[in-house]
């Protein structure tokens, strides 16, 4: 019993007891380096989201450039000219769905969600709490070096703290995960048939106004009352399941528990500080009172003894311990938030995909309607009834014919001549497929 628990790996966890208590404080300047990278991983993608936002922009085929630029000179009131307007208005009005679409789909979730995020009290509580088990992990290291009696309810206790306090944790980062995500919307209906819900919330809320001291004593009774029949029903098992029985038995309850406290009465405003020490304390004297209560079942009767956890050194409880610290106190305060805000990129992505595919769908059903009307436009009689500036078009194409042999580029004639480069290419085009 002797054995040295931590041993060599106190320098380890030393160092991550050291970094955790840097990631407590939320302002800047605080030496919290994890908040640093977030806000730098932060800023970079609402710059990546902003250029997802410019790429989403209609691109405009030659033909509608071609079309406003004859609307434009056109000084002639004719029924053409009309349906040419309207057919320019219905591209418009696509085109500002589609940019409102992204908008209400990324801009307005955007913010709300970034706010979130960086509100979140869970990147700050974990390392005060995972630091509060590193002390707690040092005391019990040095209580083993101590020739005392009660070891075996020492080691119990300690290994049912640091399996709550993954319990916890593991529904606290579930939680976050879940809710910070784009279109999360709390449901009314959960897995839990409703009528055994609403039972639940009552009795839930009956606990809560009996009181904090006689809610928790109240609470702890029953729990002690599922754990003896948790107890005496492992002992009746066979031996190799016992054990298995007795952890299920042990971490139900605290499931449900933090199961319904979230979905029913829990905002994320009630994380503070306050709770997470009130949580540690609860866990920490619920994980040793149960060790006791355990022990004394076994020193009534031996035949208990099977339903205790087996070991043969603390190589496993150490490198739970360890495990813990590191991932708990400094891996998941950033993952879990970079994972976030991943999120909302790869949503913005997803958008802009979604509304560059929908603009080529609507080009491609509305390309037959646009050529045709382009060629009304160009026809030779079209062409008499739209007035000076549009048959100067037909007399820069008869230049640019005599003039392309000197190897003159389209750009750079219609930047000498000042004419839209789009519309006379489209007009060219059309040109010469009448030829």
């Amino acid at each position: 019993m002797e054995s040295i628990f931590l041993g060599d790996s106190q320098t380890f966890l030393g160092t991550i007891a050291t970094l955790t208590i840097l990631c407590v404080f939320s302002e800047k300047g605080s030496g919290n380096f994890i908040v640093s990278v977030l806000e730098g991983i932060k800023e970079r993608i609402e710059k990546q989201i902003e250029q997802l936002k410019k790429n989403t922009d209609m691109d405009l085929p030659q033909s509608v450039q071609l079309l406003r630029y004859f609307l434009d000179k056109s000084n002639v009131e004719s029924e053409l000219n009309n349906e040419g307007l309207k057919i320019l208005r219905d591209i418009s009005v696509k085109e500002g769905e589609l940019k409102a679409q992204y908008t209400l789909e990324v801009e307005f979730k955007k913010d709300v969600l970034v706010d979130q995020i960086k509100g979140a009290k869970e990147q700050f509580l974990a390392p005060l709490y995972t630091f509060l088990f590193c002390l707690i992990a040092f005391v019990f290291d040095e209580l083993l070096h101590i020739p005392s009696a009660g070891k075996e309810w020492l080691v119990s206790g300690m290994a049912l703290f640091i399996l709550y306090s993954f319990l916890f944790w593991t529904i606290v980062w579930i939680n976050f995960f879940v809710t910070h995500r784009i279109g999360y919307k709390k449901r009314e209906k959960a897995f839990i048939p409703l009528r055994l819900m609403k039972k639940w919330n009552c009795t839930s809320l009956w606990f809560r106004n009996c009181g904090c001291s006689k809610g928790f004593v109240l609470r702890t009774l029953v729990f002690v009352v599922i754990m003896i029949l948790c107890i005496v029903l492992a002992h009746y098992c066979f031996p190799g399941i016992s054990v298995g029985i007795l952890i299920t038995g042990l971490s139900v309850p605290i499931l449900v528990k933090g199961y319904s406290r979230i979905n029913c009465f829990f905002d994320n405003g009630d994380y503070s500080h306050l709770f997470l020490v009130g949580h540690f304390a609860v866990i920490f004297v619920l994980s040793f009172f149960l060790a006791f209560v355990i022990h004394l079942f076994v020193h009534y009767d031996i035949s208990f003894k099977h339903i205790l956890i087996p070991y043969e050194n603390f190589l496993l409880m150490k490198y739970s311990v360890l495990c813990f610290a590191l991932f708990n106190g400094i891996v998941f305060p950033f993952i879990f938030p970079f994972v976030c805000y991943n999120s909302l990129y790869v949503h913005a992505k997803k958008t802009a995909r979604k509304t560059k595919k929908e603009q080529e769908l609507f080009f491609k059903e509305f390309d037959p309607q646009l050529k045709e009307f382009c060629g009304r436009i160009l026809s030779p009689k079209s062409v008499e009834n739209q007035g000076e500036e549009v048959n100067d078009f037909e007399k820069y194409y008869q230049e640019y014919e005599n003039e392309k042999q000197k190897g003159i580029k389209i750009v750079d004639f219609c930047r000498k001549k000042g004419i839209d480069a789009s519309a006379f290419r489209e007009y060219r085009k059309s040109r010469l497929r009448d030829k």
